[in-house]
């Protein structure tokens, strides 16, 4: 399978995970801000284990606070998925 096939499913899985699950369930716990943070800490340490450089880590986290905010906003998971995966990937390659 090439990188691009695995990309599409891949998000998908975070994009209904860290926001659709882990997002939802901070922010019933611990409110939206928190939830946001805290949400956005996980998935980015998530991906410490794939040998990603320290400032790739700290972009992820702030993408992960970008992806919650629209999610908040939008209540759709598909936005992320759809549209805004691709675009966090793009900064990725920045």
């Amino acid at each position: 399978m090439s990188l691009v096939t695995l990309a599409l499913p891949i998000g998908f899985f975070e994009a209904v995970f860290w926001r659709g699950r882990v997002l939802l369930r901070l922010a019933e716990s611990f409110g939206i801000v928190p939830a946001i943070v805290l949400g956005s800490r996980l998935c980015a340490a998530y991906h410490i284990g794939y040998a990603m450089a320290s400032s790739e880590i700290v972009i992820l986290f702030f993408i992960g606070i970008m992806f919650a905010l629209v999610l908040l906003i939008s209540r759709s998971v598909l936005i992320l998925w759809v549209v805004l995966h691709p675009i966090g990937q793009l900064l990725m390659l920045m």
